[in-house]
């Protein structure tokens, strides 16, 4: 048993609930939190969300790669294998391309996301004059790419093996 493995897929994942969360406030503002903890609690609040967060999921991907490039791993790996990675990678590098980089508020980008939830994709004056803008859209545009494949990839259905196997046993 590969206790590497164990430690970094828990970091992955840590990495990716707390970007999961960090990602509810583009959608929605929650005002009685904003009420508890204030702005600077809500910027702290964004910096982990989306910057030590970030970090965690790009560490935990970079030793994914790097494991599956090793020895035994490489001649059991598959092409989904690496493109669910790159998907991933590509996602999560230019996530913290614009949380490090982006000069762009809260509000600009959940006017942007409500655009294109409400299937009229239009840019706030702020993102339109921002450098960070094409990060953006790229960054939108391979989290939709992974969302549209993660129901055929072979993550998906390795959660249907543990219900799978807990009927199996009863």
């Amino acid at each position: 048993m590969d206790r590497w493995i164990w430690g970094f897929t828990i970091l992955f994942h840590f990495g990716l609930l707390g970007a999961f969360v960090g990602h509810l406030r583009l959608a929605r503002e929650f005002t009685f939190l904003v009420a508890l903890i204030g702005p600077g609690g809500m910027d702290q609040l964004g910096l982990w969300g989306g910057g030590v967060m970030g970090i965690l999921l790009m560490v935990g991907l970079f030793y994914f790669l790097f494991r599956r490039l090793g020895h035994p791993y490489r001649e059991i790996s598959i092409p989904e294998d690496y493109i669910l990675l790159f998907l991933l990678m590509v996602v999560v590098l230019l996530g913290n391309i614009m949380r490090f980089f982006g000069d762009v508020h809260t509000p600009d980008y959940r006017s942007y996301l409500q655009s294109l939830l409400s299937f009229r994709p239009a840019f706030p004056p702020a993102l339109e004059d921002s450098p960070t803008k094409w990060t953006l859209v790229l960054h939108v545009l391979f989290a939709n790419l992974l969302l549209i494949y993660l129901p055929f990839s072979k993550l998906i259905h390795m959660i249907a093996t543990f219900p799978a196997n807990l009927a199996r046993r009863v």
